[in-house]
């Protein structure tokens, strides 16, 4: 939280400052009042004061560029798959930030065809030398396009309208919350070795990520998911296993 973002007290609403008497030094320590309390779970919890809870501890993590996420109804989050979530997905902006000079460049034996038969996806290597081209136009055209950027903001142009001349191969960070189900579903479809190269990557480096939280669940998630190690026989299949089996 920001210091001026609203939390509901046991006094009413009040901003974090106003609630925990937060104090910022010169030296960025931190300070505040260890007998407040506060909830973020509406006016529900209000009326619960068994729901309050005392504040743990405050961390000064420096200036970050924060985002309010408005909802109608008097609550500043909202309930997903019985859970009560709060800004569950958050991408940087080119409106409010300045995007840094990172851009995706395939390798070099990963410049790919299109697929003769499917519009949707490319397949095979395209040769070395035309690859090789290709990728120095594109990092030409990547530099040219943010010196562009760099120029439009340093004349004044508004931030939503300079960001036009980066091209789609500019990476964006985001934060994600997710429950466990749906990303393993995710995780089904892109770390298949049909889905796109570039989307495996990060699916991959996901399942590394959350493995070493959730071991039972990878480990079972491997062994029966008819996409990972599990096969689906259909009834025919079945009749016909029992009847080898006889």
């Amino acid at each position: 939280m920001t210091e001026d973002h609203l939390c509901l007290t046991d006094n009413g609403w009040k901003t974090l400052k106003q609630a925990t008497n937060c104090k910022l030094s010169k030296n960025n320590s931190v300070s505040w009042n260890d007998l407040s309390s506060f909830s973020v779970n509406g006016i529900e919890a209000y009326k619960d004061k068994q729901s309050f809870a005392k504040v743990k501890s405050i961390k000064y993590i420096g200036e970050k560029i924060t985002y309010d996420l408005s909802v109608s109804g008097p609550y500043h989050n909202f309930v997903a798959n019985g859970f009560i979530v709060h800004n569950s997905i958050n991408e940087i902006s080119g409106r409010y930030s300045i995007l840094p000079y990172e851009f995706y460049f395939p390798e070099l034996e990963n410049v790919r065809q299109q697929s003769a038969k499917n519009k949707q996806v490319s397949e095979g290597a395209l040769d070395q030398a035309s690859a090789k081209e290709y990728l120095q136009v594109l990092e030409e055209l990547c530099e040219k396009s943010y010196k562009n950027y760099e120029d439009a903001l340093q004349k004044g142009i508004g931030r939503e309208q300079a960001r036009m001349c980066l091209p789609i191969n500019i990476y964006t960070e985001w934060y994600w919350k997710c429950d466990l189900h749906n990303i393993l579903h995710f995780l089904a479809l892109r770390c298949d070795a049909h889905a796109q190269q570039e989307i495996r990557v990060f699916a991959d480096a996901m399942k590394e990520l959350i493995a070493p939280i959730v071991p039972v669940a990878i480990e079972a998630w491997e062994d029966y998911h008819p996409m990972r190690s599990a096969i689906i026989l259909t009834g025919l299949e079945i009749k016909a296993v029992k009847k080898l089996f006889e």
